[in-house]
């Protein structure tokens, strides 16, 4: 009766009169309204229903012995268990000092265990403790490999709020509230979760995130042997790191596969932030919050030190971040792979505006001096970076998206066209958080549409167009359809 009384606080649950409430779906007591013994006659209480479950109430099992659990009971680990369970995440994860304890336990007990930040890592880790209790059904093909337990971790910023107070804001539980969902995934729809497994959330996490699914990886940030832990027993579990995703990151991964996805996501921490770069637009302006700013790089940084790119990092921050000018030198080669100085050493003078990744390589876009307009330079081929003085004010009605849609592959091709693309239904999505909910769309027939874009129609916009197995295709304009035929040939 605690329990049920203690899940009814926690989750602000609210009673009526002929309602059942209870753990399992074989477990269940019934609600009744009747006024309250020494209460006036007009103070009315609920009551819930309690049965035994045996004929006998003094009956205490077969010979007399007590039975060590009443059915419809949560599944637990051994006393053994547990205490292996706690000290690989000790071990592995960091000493907690606090626990998260579930008060009601329908069907299993999950407790999350809360590892402060350290010196060593500058976040918490929340890892969950009591999911592994239950066997998932993992297909027998993979038997061998021991899948059927598993246990969750979660990375959360330093400054994230975890105080008892906290947990009544969604903004600041709702990475507990998808360890615990997805503890009981496998309850509850029948399912195994392992390596590369995503879920979808269908709506936003909370208010302030545009996060909404979530996919399963091995533990990042610890030592070699963190993602598994044997029991006394011999089995072993799994122990998963939960990286909270966007929509469109997740239908990346449905449409190609999680090595593809996490391949995309090279670069960008496994600690949640609400409001991260999506990795399948990186390096764009987001498009619903934008509000005048431009991109800040700090998301860049790491990987930029990781390539040993010829550039400060801390200078690409700043100025992009303080609107000063930069000044630099452009690097090329000769026919002989000869690095020489483009324009024989002019300085170009740039207002920084983004940092964009594309095909392999960082660029810096902004407005050029030398060009009268928007530019954009490989950031390997940038030499004797000098920040100046000057502060710009950025173009008020530049888009760094819209920009880099119509300069696909990043090569700079003067002009851009406008290409008209008959399209499958299933992908208004894909074209919309592409190139923008402004573009010309119109119905053509059940199952397709036609969309106007406004793009550099080069060798990565047809590759684009490839990937798509013909679920989109160009209608027009002619030399488009031409170009598109000609490599095509190429590779019959």
């Amino acid at each position: 009766m605690a329990s049920l009384a203690s899940y009814v606080l926690e989750n602000d649950v609210e009673l009526h009169d002929g309602e059942t409430i209870g753990f399992t779906a074989d477990d269940k007591h019934a609600i009744t309204r009747s006024p309250g013994v020494g209460l006036p006659e007009e103070q009315m209480t609920l009551k819930i229903s309690w049965e035994s479950g045996g004929d006998d109430p003094d009956d205490d099992g077969e010979d007399g012995e007590l039975q060590d659990e009443e059915p419809g009971g949560p599944e637990v680990y051994t006393e053994e268990e547990m205490e292996a369970i706690e000290g690989h995440i000790q071990q592995y994860f960091g000493d907690f000092e606090h626990v998260f304890h579930e008060l009601a336990s329908p069907d299993i007990h999950v407790d999350i265990c809360v590892v402060p930040p350290s010196a060593e890592q500058d976040y918490y880790t929340l890892v969950t403790m009591g999911m592994g209790a239950h066997r998932m059904h993992v297909p027998e093909e993979l038997a061998e490999y021991k899948l059927e337990r598993a246990e969750l971790a979660i990375a959360l910023p330093k400054d994230w709020k975890l105080k008892q107070e906290d947990m009544r804001d969604e903004r600041w539980y709702w990475p507990i509230r998808l360890l615990k969902t997805l503890a009981r995934l496998p309850i509850a729809s029948d399912i195994w979760l392992g390596f590369g497994h995503t879920m979808d959330h269908e709506e936003d996490f909370a208010k302030d995130t545009k996060l909404c699914a979530a996919i399963l990886t091995g533990p990042q940030g610890t030592e070699e042997g963190s993602e598994v832990c044997v029991l006394p027993g011999g089995e072993e579990v799994n122990f998963y790191q939960v990286i909270p995703l966007y929509r469109d990151e997740l239908e990346y991964k449905l449409a190609h596969d999680a090595d593809a996805l996490l391949d995309k996501m090279n670069g960008i921490s496994f600690v949640v932030e609400p409001d991260r770069q999506d990795a399948i637009t990186r390096g764009t302006l987001s498009n619903d919050d934008f509000d005048g700013e431009m991109d800040d790089a700090s998301y860049h940084i790491e990987s930029i030190e990781e390539k040993g790119l010829p550039i400060d990092p801390i200078n690409a921050y700043n100025h992009i971040l303080d609107q000063h000018q930069i000044s630099f030198q452009y690097n090329e080669y000769t026919p002989e792979k000869k690095k020489i100085l483009k324009h024989d050493g002019y300085r170009y003078i740039l207002d920084p505006y983004a940092l964009e990744w594309k095909n392999d390589h960082y660029y810096l876009i902004g407005y050029s001096h030398k060009h009268k307009g928007i530019a954009h330079f490989r950031v390997d081929r940038l030499t004797s970076v000098e920040p100046l003085d000057s502060k710009f004010q950025p173009m008020p009605d530049f888009d760094v998206a819209a920009y880099t849609n119509k300069m696909v592959d990043m090569f700079a091709a003067e002009h851009a066209e406008q290409v008209k693309l008959l399209c499958s239904n299933e992908l208004m999505r894909v074209i919309i958080d592409h190139y923008g909910e402004d573009i010309e769309i119109s119905p053509y027939d059940d199952t397709h549409f036609t969309v106007i874009i406004e793009v550099n129609p080069s060798g990565t916009f047809y590759g684009w167009v490839f990937k798509f197995m013909g679920k989109i295709r160009i209608l027009s304009p002619q030399s488009c359809v031409d170009k598109m035929q000609d490599i095509a040939r190429t590779f019959i």
